[in-house]
């Protein structure tokens, strides 16, 4: 077909590319996101307890809860506790100054997981309060070039004014580097021992921290829900000033991480499946319109004892293979959308370094493509096997049956359903959009710049 016609043949190929390209990045992010198994140990037995208050599911627990929770040995092999709000410090010391967000942690988080890091060590239970600090993969690479030698390397790090923390260019010294598939907290690039948090892992009413606990064998949520239920109820008759109106909210670690872009990512799938679908039957349309100029050629054919099925196997055939170029031009606008939607998501919440074209995207694109050669293949098959050899002997190469048209017919109206759906899908986004545009912040935001910067204690002492 490629020598026959190569202007149409070109046309089908650029439009699947583009359908399938589509799907094939988005498809990406959602495997990346929600359905890659967690690069920890054993996944499935990990949970994220939460805080619930007044119809927030999310909120961060106290020290005192957590105290509570991590003596329940009978349910859990093991707790770990990070906060999960970032507290922004200045770095220092081996480049410019940069302003990074920092986190701190357990050491038994660490044990809970079940991971490794991608150089160094972790923290250990017996350095709580030790100046060391472990770098973020996405920091390591960026700002130290992914220097193996920063192990044992002293950093600067300070505190911003009105934090909770009191450090002004103390040195600490970098003891390890996350892997690039680290589940947790993805916007923290330093992390530091929960003893450097000052008093907040001892205040009670702390709302800001994130637990990891990894369940014993044959614990499920349900087991572990009723008895943090039980628990609650205990503080809050123990302490009712603080732990009045809360309640626990227990989920497995991985739905718990892609709570927040579940709902966008599977629209946005749906969204290109739906543009994958109207270039499906653009191509059926083409073919379609083809093998109407084809009648005669398919009814020589037929006469000299070719049967049905080998028309319907070589028509099928030459749609695989317009599939297959169509998903080898889609392999480069996959990489090139992948590195654009990078860009647009909101940093923080996905690590472009654990979103990439891996072995399971092109088994999903070479999927996609077999699937949608079938799909657009189907009705012009059918349509040039089942002609009568006789009336196509009798026509013109440019005669146009009944069939055919009506066919043609059916496949635009399938395509204007979809196409409008997809557009009301778009205005709708669009409309909500707009009504966040015009919301009103309470000042007049033009003109106006924001700058923050921090100045050292030691040399600005005075007001």
């Amino acid at each position: 077909m490629f020598r026959r016609s190569p202007a149409l043949s070109a046309t089908i190929v650029l439009t699947l590319a583009l359908g399938i390209g589509a799907n094939t990045a988005i498809f990406s992010v959602v495997y990346s996101v929600l359905l890659q198994p967690l690069a920890v140990r054993d996944p499935a037995r990990l949970v994220a307890i939460w805080d619930n208050y007044a119809g927030q599911p999310k909120l961060g627990v106290s020290p005192a809860e957590y105290e509570r929770w991590r003596r329940q040995t009978d349910l859990f092999e093991s707790t770990g506790i990070y906060r999960y709000v970032a507290s922004g410090v200045n770095l220092t010391g081996r480049f410019e100054p940069i302003r990074v967000r920092s986190t701190w942690a357990s050491a038994s988080l660490f044990v809970t997981l079940g991971v490794r890091p991608a150089i160094g060590r972790f923290f250990s239970a017996n350095e709580s309060a030790a100046p060391i600090v472990l770098l973020s993969y996405r920091l390591w690479r960026d700002q130290f070039r992914a220097d193996p030698k920063i192990i044992g390397s002293p950093i600067q790090v300070s505190s911003l004014p009105g934090s909770a923390l009191s450090w002004n260019q103390q040195a600490f010294t970098v003891v390890g580097v996350f892997s690039s598939d680290f589940p947790l907290a993805p916007w923290a690039d330093v992390w530091m021992p929960e003893g450097q948090a000052n008093d907040e892992t001892t205040n009670p009413v702390r709302h800001a921290f994130g637990v990891v606990a990894r369940l014993k064998p044959g614990v499920g949520e349900r087991q572990v829900s009723a008895r943090l239920d039980t628990i609650g109820r205990e503080l809050r008759r123990d302490h009712p000033s603080t732990s009045n109106g809360f309640g626990f909210v227990v989920t497995g670690l991985q739905e718990d991480l892609a709570r927040n872009l579940r709902p966008a990512m599977l629209v946005l799938l749906g969204a290109v499946t739906l543009v994958l679908l109207i270039a499906c039957v653009n191509v059926a349309n083409l073919l379609l319109a083809r093998s109407a100029t084809r009648r005669h050629e398919m009814a020589v054919r037929i006469a000299l004892g070719a049967g049905r099925w080998r028309i319907v196997r070589d028509s099928m055939g030459e749609s695989l293979e317009l599939a297959l170029a169509g998903g080898a031009v889609g392999l480069l606008v996959a990489y090139i959308g992948l590195n654009s939607l990078l860009r647009l998501v909101p940093s923080g919440s996905i690590d472009p370094a654990s979103v990439r074209l891996n072995l399971m995207t092109l088994g999903f694109l070479f999927a996609a493509s077999l699937v949608t050669g079938l799909i657009f293949g189907i009705a012009p098959a059918f349509e040039a096997a089942r002609q009568d050899p006789n009336t196509g002997l009798r026509e013109s190469g440019r005669s146009v049956a009944r069939g055919a048209t009506a066919g043609r017919n059916a496949l635009v109206i399938v395509e204007f359903a979809l196409t409008f759906s997809l557009l009301l899908g778009a205005g709708l986004f669009l409309r909500s959009f707009a009504v966040l545009l015009k919301v009103d912040p309470g000042f007049q935001p033009e003109h106006v710049l924001t700058m923050r910067f921090t100045l050292p204690a030691q040399s600005y002492s005075g007001d």
